[in-house]
């Protein structure tokens, strides 16, 4: 008789993608194992692990695990329900199968048996038990949960487990769990379970055909140990050492830090090193593992780093020349190498004499060949010594070479300079005889010459030298002759009229010399206005005193400039001249009669004043509208003067006779008329008088 129970748990929490696991009621009845059956299976505690070839700790095992997690197992891969699908597991075409007591290791190239670590039992469980008589082979089952598991559905980090009776891996595990949080690690094999529409509607299944079919072993995680090893182990300074770390426990992966007690720091798990400067140092080596929360362990090590021995001291030296002669100086220098610095130097030169320091200078008095020792000294204790030996082989000395060289002044000539040439030699034998070639066909003779390049370029002078036994020697020298400089630019002008007044039209004429033509020109006029142009015109709109400036540039390589400034004083153009003029009414005036006189003024600069003499002695009148009457008659000479407000003042003035006459005797006129009463119808007379 076989019986199954099921528990429903209550709703699951999801936080940050994952489950929070409840309390169970129902324990795996099969891994209820005393402390005492752990300790029976020593060999089955991890080591050091190597992801993809983990031991089994179950002894019917004989495969391999492969360190994974619950995500790598079932894939990402999601059906309606939330649960994992066959085909995101990575297995197909094939079927990861349960039913062989000895399933493969591997399908299609991926492991089924497999290792995880870190997983919590989750919040409900399931058991299905055959009823032997003594209940020993129980076959129990529960969903497992991943804590750390990164997928946004709960039911993608979850998986179906089942520890089968066939595998008896009841006795490789230890008791249950203390509470749901208490992480423990598994192994066992993968498996499809295509049953019940591949259980994508079984809550107790996590909605997945997934399942980890057998369980073959489990176990309460372990907690991270870090060690390590270095070598070689009695490094000398400036020696690359090899550290290698080991980490067991927690959740792989591990990240490795490493520092060595020098200041320097170090990341991986192998790493390495090199100490300048012997001396014991602790070397830390720190280890986290990838759980949450991180566990983390420490290891330290003292590494003693002593100073490698001293390499044999050797000795050598070169000497210059290779072929000296006597009296000349010769030059040794040395070159020591090993042993300890600082080094001492010793020289014995062959011929009596000593010298010290690493480079030595000595002169031999007779030829002849010279054994020369070198001796150094080290700073060691013990202290080393080294020789070195050569021989030194010093002739007399031929006669002195010939040599020839000469001097030109000046130093960078013009086009039609004279160029003084000196010639000096050496050595050979006396008198000499100079010939020049100086590289423009010309040539001269004589240890000082002078010579006139007439275009400008570079020329190779060569001087030889011969002396009374037949050595030559020469000398070249190249001389580079320029065309004289253009003269220096200048520059002025001119302008017209001298004293311009507002409004008027001022000419600027420019002129220039020295440079090199073509010349341009700008014009600054002093009241912001610019122009350009050898000739040019300008007209200022208001009176003062401004700064003309006129820049000049030439066409010449360096280009050169000169400017030329003058002050123009503009003034306000004069007034015109003042005029007047009067007239008066009546033009016939008669004694006693009044006469207007009206004034008129144009030119100058307004206001004008008026002032009036009439003629007749009487008092003189103003404005320019005034009246006056004669009392006799006559001949008036009127005079209006005007002054205008400008200054300096203007004044004008006009005159005219004017005749006055007497008035006429008054005409009187009278009349009589007779009768003096007519009558109608009677005719009446009338008679006029004049006088």
């Amino acid at each position: 008789m076989e019986m199954k129970v099921r528990v429903v748990p209550r709703a699951p929490l999801a936080r940050s993608g994952r489950m929070k696991p409840f309390t169970f009621a129902i324990l795996l009845c099969a891994l209820i194992v005393s402390t005492a059956l752990l300790a029976a299976f020593p060999s089955f505690v991890r080591g050091t692990i190597s992801p993809g070839s983990l031991p089994s700790w179950n002894p019917a095992v004989s495969c391999r695990a492969l360190l994974t997690t619950i995500e790598g197992v079932i894939g990402s891969q999601a059906n309606s329900n939330g649960g994992a699908t066959y085909a995101g597991g990575g297995f197909l075409p094939g079927i990861p199968d349960k039913r062989s007591t000895s399933p493969p290791c591997t399908v299609n190239g991926n492991a089924t048996f497999v290792e995880i670590h870190g997983i919590e039992l989750p919040s409900y469980t399931s058991e299905d038990c055959v009823a032997y008589p003594n209940g020993t082979f129980c076959d129990s089952t529960a969903n497992v949960l991943d804590p750390n598991c990164a997928s946004s559905d709960v039911y993608l980090c979850r998986i179906h487990v089942e520890i089968d009776q066939a595998w008896k891996s009841a006795g490789i595990a230890p008791q249950n769990p203390p509470s749901t949080t208490q992480l423990f690690d598994i192994q066992g094999f993968v498996y499809w379970d295509p049953n019940s529409n591949d259980h994508f509607a079984d809550q107790w299944h996590s909605y997945s055909g997934w399942e980890l079919h057998a369980l073959t072993a489990w176990r309460l995680s372990s907690g991270v140990t870090a060690s390590f090893t270095y070598s070689p182990t009695s490094p000398s300074t400036g020696t690359q050492i090899s550290f290698t770390a080991t980490a067991s426990g927690g959740t792989q992966p591990y990240s490795f830090s490493w520092s060595f007690g020098d200041g320097s720091t170090g990341t991986g798990s192998t790493v390495t090193h090199a100490y300048t400067n012997a001396g014991s140092y602790n070397v830390a080596l720190t280890v986290k593992d990838s759980s949450s929360p991180q566990q983390t362990a420490a290891s330290q090590q003292t590494v003693t780093v002593t100073s490698p021995p001293p390499p044999p001291l050797s000795a050598g030296f070169t000497f210059s020349p290779s072929s000296p002669q006597t009296g000349q100086q010769v030059t040794f220098t040395a070159s020591a190498s090993g042993g300890t610095t600082p080094y001492t130097f010793s020289w014995n030169f062959g011929d009596g004499s000593t010298g010290t320091g690493s480079s030595a200078s000595h002169t031999y008095a007779t030829a002849g060949t010279f054994t020369v020792t070198l001796t150094v000294k080290d700073s060691g204790s013990p202290q080393q010594t080294a020789t070195s030996h050569q021989s030194v082989t010093v002739t007399s000395p031929p006669p002195p070479a010939l040599t020839a060289s000469f001097t030109f002044s000046p130093a960078n000539p013009q086009v039609g300079q004279a160029v003084s040439f000196t010639a000096s030699a050496s050595g050979g034998t006396q008198p000499y005889a100079y010939s020049w070639t100086f590289g423009d066909g010309g040539i001269g003779s004589g240890s000082s010459v002078t010579h006139s390049y007439q275009a400008a370029g570079s020329y190779n002078v060569v001087l030889t030298v011969i002396d009374a036994g037949g050595q030559t020697a020469k000398s070249t020298q190249t001389v580079t002759v320029s065309n004289p400089p253009p003269p220096t630019l200048t520059a002025s002008f001119s302008y017209t009229p001298a004293s311009p007044s507002v409004g008027q039209l001022v000419t600027f004429t420019a002129s220039a010399s020295g440079g090199t033509a073509p010349y341009s020109f700008s014009w600054s006029f002093g009241d912001g206005s610019i122009d350009s142009g050898s000739t040019v015109t300008h007209v200022y709109s208001s009176a003062g005193t401004f700064n003309v400036i006129l820049v000049v540039s030439d066409g010449g390589s360096p280009q050169q400039t000169a400017n030329s400034q003058k002050s123009v004083t503009v003034t306000s153009p004069p007034p015109p001249p003042l005029t007047t003029s009067f007239s008066y009414s009546p033009t016939s005036p008669q004694v006693g009669q009044q006469v207007t006189f009206s004034g008129s003024a144009s030119g100058g600069t307004s206001p004008y004043t008026f002032s009036w003499n009439f003629g007749d002695g009487t008092s003189a009148g103003t404005g320019a509208t005034t009246t006056h009457t004669y009392s006799s008659a006559g001949t008036f000479n009127v005079i209006l003067a005007v002054s205008d407000s400008g200054s300096p003042q203007q004044t004008s003035s006009s005159q005219n006779s004017i005749t006055v006459t007497s008035p006429p005797p008054s005409l009187a006129v009278n009349f009589a008329f007779n009768p003096s009463s007519p009558e109608a119808g009677q005719p009446v007379t009338f008679t006029a008088s004049a006088s």
